[in-house]
């Protein structure tokens, strides 16, 4: 059974990882064209204030491929398999805990996997005022 999760309006969630950062705007692409198995992935975040990932998928052979979303602590959050030449979905981790959350492209040939990191910052504002309290001379 997977954990509620619960939002607060105190919290914002940012990601932690500079390495990671590398991942939303990546594209996987075949290193040759000489590759037997061009299967290609696109992770991005589209709104960076938002945990919404556009993923898309190339699959110009039209094989047979499953793409997976995952969490050590969780196990499989979402599992779609398609024959398409190209497949997009939202994988929406707004509500997701705080963890590493990989998303895999899979053949019969090749893997593919990129790993997204979600870690919660607690941001508090203090604001410091001053007023008179008494005027005596």
């Amino acid at each position: 059974m997977k954990p509620q999760i619960m939002k607060s309006k105190t919290i914002v969630r940012l990601f932690a990882m500079a390495t990671i950062a590398a991942f939303f705007s990546f594209t996987a692409v075949a290193q040759e064209q000489t590759d037997p198995n061009p299967l290609a992935i696109s992770v991005t975040q589209p709104d960076s204030g938002a945990l919404k990932f556009m993923v898309i998928v190339g699959n110009p052979d039209k094989q047979k491929v499953q793409l997976k979303v995952t969490n050590a602590n969780y196990g499989t959050i979402d599992r779609q398999i398609f024959k398409s030449s190209q497949y997009g979905m939202v994988c929406n981790l707004t509500d997701a805990a705080d963890g590493l959350y990989t998303i895999e492209v899979r053949s019969r040939k090749k893997v593919i996997k990129r790993t997204i990191a979600i870690n919660t910052v607690s941001v508090y504002n203090t604001n410091r005022m001053a007023s008179l309290v008494s005027n005596t001379k």
